[in-house]
């Protein structure tokens, strides 16, 4: 994910190749995928899910930071868990019907949902329509 950043990019862009390298990364590794979204949350022994958990709570932490560029002034407190939980839902429904390579096709969907809350619904769908270019 880290490679996919460029200083020469928007923060908004860069998030929305961070998300389509998440993707790519998981569509390649289903495994993986399948052992960071359904393994680790529901199966892991407790100091797996302790992992997940750190892990969660870091993404959250950089979602947050979508404050920073947001026109909104009021800011809902738990946004950003409501951004994750939405987007992993997706992912894992993907990934529980054994359907890994769809994950790319996702991107669009991501995107918006990462940053509606920050940016309103005008940006985030043009971001989205951005994202649905770079699909596979």
């Amino acid at each position: 994910m880290s490679r996919s950043y460029s200083a020469d990019r928007s923060e908004w862009d860069n998030v929305v190749y961070g998300v389509k390298e998440i993707l790519e990364l998981m569509a390649a590794n289903p495994e993986f995928a399948y052992l960071g979204y359904i393994f680790s949350r529901y199966m892991g022994p407790p100091s797996v899910r302790e992992v997940n958990e750190m892990g969660h709570q870091m993404l959250e932490a950089m979602l947050e930071r979508g404050w920073n560029y947001s026109a909104t002034k009021e800011q809902p407190a738990r946004a950003a868990l409501g951004i994750l939980g939405g987007a992993q839902a997706i992912l894992r429904r993907e990934l529980i019907a054994d359907r890994p390579h769809r994950l790319p096709h996702l991107l669009p969907d991501c995107v918006y949902i990462a940053t509606v809350p920050f940016l309103g619904q005008r940006e985030a769908l043009r971001l989205a329509r951005q994202a649905r270019a770079l699909r596979p």
